[in-house]
């Protein structure tokens, strides 16, 4: 035990530096860990943000569906051109998240959006005829199913990254 002490007493600044070292790696380690995590629960939250935008839109196309139905006009081209703007955004915001048949499918759900809000804008000053009306009914319909599969496979994505977390 004497020789340990003398040892020590001699080295202690290197011993204090082998010491230092070892607990700076330790705190490297952690510290990478605790990136590794604030990247992945960020990662989630954009994941998660983006389901909810597309339930937006998509909540938004199903109101669409109801106020064709009911030939509210005015409030099937406000709804109509919130959905334009928001797949706008989607593909803005979300770019690098998407696949390129999202992104695909997004720009042709905007495109199905702003055929409805053509009809729509017209049909104050003439109500649209029986054909028209099937028509726009037809790409409310591919567009409340563009959006659901987008927003299928945004919490597709999420319950993936769950289960890896796990």
């Amino acid at each position: 035990m004497k020789a340990v002490w003398e040892f020590a007493s001699k080295n202690w600044g290197s011993i204090a530096s082998v010491l230092g070292l070892i607990i700076s790696a330790m705190t490297l380690l952690v510290a990478r860990k605790a990136k590794a995590s604030a990247d992945a629960a960020k990662r989630e939250v954009h994941r998660r943000n983006r389901a909810e935008d597309l339930q937006d839109a998509h909540t938004k196309s199903h109101q669409v569906g109801l106020f064709i139905r009911d030939n509210k006009w005015d409030i099937v081209f406000l709804r109509a051109q919130e959905i334009v703007t928001a797949c706008s955004m989607i593909l803005r915001r979300w770019n690098a998240d998407l696949s390129e048949t999202s992104k695909g499918q997004i720009v042709l759900a905007r495109a199905q959006a702003g055929s409805i809000v053509k009809v729509a804008m017209r049909a104050n000053l003439a109500p649209p005829g029986r054909q028209e009306v099937l028509n726009i009914s037809a790409a409310q319909r591919r567009l409340n199913e563009l959006l659901s599969s987008e927003w299928g496979e945004s919490l597709r994505a999420i319950e993936s990254s769950e289960e890896k977390d796990e």
